[in-house]
């Protein structure tokens, strides 16, 4: 696996182009809070799109009806990164608070982005 930091300047269209990107993905949301231990709140639901406002950012699920729309909330964002396969997959986006709690957004089949991308076709 790879990391790559999304600093703050790029974070606005960083989170567009991998809403649209992976819009209807399937992914898992864990959080890991300092002495909480780590939980799922969210298990393969699709990804309808990460935005961010100010400090704060919100992850969208949800598979219609019987999963209705979800948003995960992580305030106080301190850092983003990008976890790729050796291959260049996006596999998770972890989102750090600076109270030390992490939100891991976690794809189910890590795919190579140009692959998912309608417009390079």
């Amino acid at each position: 696996m790879r990391a790559r930091m999304v600093s703050q300047k790029e974070r606005g269209s960083f989170f567009r182009d991998l809403s649209r990107i992976h819009d209807g993905a399937l992914v898992t949301i864990s959080v890991a809070a300092p002495g909480a231990g780590t939980h799922d709140e969210v298990v393969n639901q699709s990804l309808r799109g990460i935005n961010e406002d100010k400090d704060e950012v919100f992850v969208h699920t949800g598979n219609g009806p019987e999963r209705p729309h979800l948003a995960r909330r992580v305030s106080h964002v301190d850092t983003v990164l990008l976890q790729q396969t050796d291959e260049g997959a996006d596999a998770e986006v972890d989102i750090a608070s600076i109270d030390g709690s992490l939100t891991i957004v976690r794809f189910r089949s890590p795919a190579l982005p140009e692959l998912l991308d309608p417009g390079v076709e």
